[in-house]
C-alpha cells in the first residue's frame, strides 16, 4: 500500500469512495472539486489518497469550515472503500492525517469526526483513537409530493392579522437592509439551536459570500418571517449540485415570536417552493435533544432515515 497527497485527478476515485459507502447520499467528482474551489481561502484543508496497485482505495484529511472557523479548530475525515476494508489503511490514513496536522500547533488543536451510528466499525475506529459522543443528530426527510398542505389551511392568514408576512429573500430584495437584517437574526436565533460548542459569528461580508452569494441558495426558497419592517426568524433551504433534492438548514424564531406557528409557516412555503420547483425530497437533519423542531418536523410528515441507506 502507498499514500501519497491527493491531487487533482483524485476526485472520481474520492467520490468513487464515498458513494460505495453512502450510496444514498451520493455526491460527484465535479461536485467535490467545485466545493473546494469555494472554501474560503482562511480555511486550511489537506488530504491524502492511499493506493493499492495504483488503485485509489481510501482517503483520508482534515479541513475547516467558514460556519464555525477556528484557528485551531479542524475536522478529520477517513473513508475506506468497503472492499478494501479490515487491512490497516484506514489506521494508515488517519496517523498520515495526524502526522499533517502535527505541522501546526499541535498543543492547541481541537479535532472532531462525524460518524455515523448505523455503522459500528466506524464508531469503534474513532473510540479507539480517543474520540467522544458530544452531539447527536437524527436525518430526516420529506416525500414532497405526497405532502397535504390542507391541515394548515389558514394559518398565514391569521399571521398576517398579527402583522407577520412570510416572505423569501427574493421578495425582500428591494430592502436596502435586507442582507444586514437576515445576518442578525440569523445569528440570534442560532444561539438557541443546540450545538457542539459555541460559534463565533463569521463576519459579515464572509457570510454574505457564504449564504447569499452562494448559487446552491435559491433567493425563492430561502425564507423569512417579518414583522412590519422587522426580520424575525428564518428558514434556509439549499440545491445540492449532484441532487434534485432540497437541504434544509437553519430553522429560527426570535424568542418572543415563538409558539405562533412562524416555524410551520415557513416550512409551508418552502415545501410549496420545493414542489413547484421539481425538488422531491426535502432533507435535513436536527439535535435528538431538540424536541420543538423534532416536533415540527414530524408534524409535517419528515421522517427519520439513515444517512447510509
Amino acid at each position: 500500500m502507498e499514500i501519497r497527497e491527493f491531487a487533482r485527478g483524485d476526485y472520481s476515485a474520492l467520490a468513487d469512495t464515498h458513494n460505495a459507502i453512502y450510496p444514498t447520499r451520493s455526491t460527484t467528482a465535479e461536485a467535490w472539486a467545485e466545493n473546494d474551489k469555494q472554501r474560503n481561502p482562511k480555511c486550511k484543508t489537506r488530504r491524502w489518497v492511499a493506493l493499492e496497485d495504483d488503485q485509489v482505495v481510501g482517503f483520508g484529511g482534515y479541513g475547516q469550515t467558514v460556519y464555525d472557523y477556528h484557528p485551531s479548530k479542524f475536522s478529520v475525515l477517513v473513508q475506506v472503500h468497503p472492499d478494501w476494508r479490515r487491512r490497516g489503511i484506514g489506521a494508515a490514513l488517519y496517523d498520515q492525517v495526524m502526522v499533517g496536522l502535527r505541522q501546526l500547533d499541535p498543543t492547541t488543536l481541537r479535532l472532531r469526526a462525524d460518524v455515523y451510528g448505523d455503522q459500528p466499525d466506524g464508531v469503534r475506529f474513532m473510540v479507539r483513537r480517543g474520540f467522544v459522543e458530544v452531539f447527536r443528530e437524527r436525518p430526516l426527510r420529506l416525500d414532497v409530493n405526497s405532502f397535504d398542505p390542507r391541515p394548515y389551511a389558514g394559518l398565514v392568514e391569521r399571521l398576517r392579522e398579527r402583522g407577520i408576512e412570510i416572505k423569501t429573500l427574493h421578495e425582500l430584495e428591494a430592502d436596502p437592509d435586507r442582507n444586514r437584517k437576515v445576518y442578525d437574526v440569523f445569528w440570534e436565533t442560532s444561539e438557541d439551536v443546540p450545538k457542539e460548542n459555541p460559534i463565533t459569528p463569521m463576519d459579515f461580508d464572509e457570510w454574505v459570500e457564504w449564504t447569499v452569494n452562494d448559487p446552491m441558495v435559491p433567493h425563492d426558497g430561502y425564507i423569512l418571517a417579518v414583522h412590519n419592517h422587522t426580520y424575525i426568524g428564518l428558514s434556509e433551504f439549499g440545491r445540492y449540485r449532484e441532487s434534485e433534492d432540497l437541504q434544509a438548514g437553519l430553522v429560527g424564531v426570535k424568542r418572543a415570536y415563538r409558539g405562533l406557528g412562524v416555524a410551520l409557516a415557513m416550512h409551508l412555503r418552502a415545501i410549496a417552493y420545493a414542489k413547484t420547483n421539481g425538488h422531491p425530497v426535502i432533507r435535513t437533519s436536527t439535535s435528538v435533544t431538540n424536541r420543538p423542531m423534532l416536533g415540527l418536523y414530524m408534524r409535517l410528515g419528515f421522517v427519520a432515515v439513515s444517512y447510509t441507506h
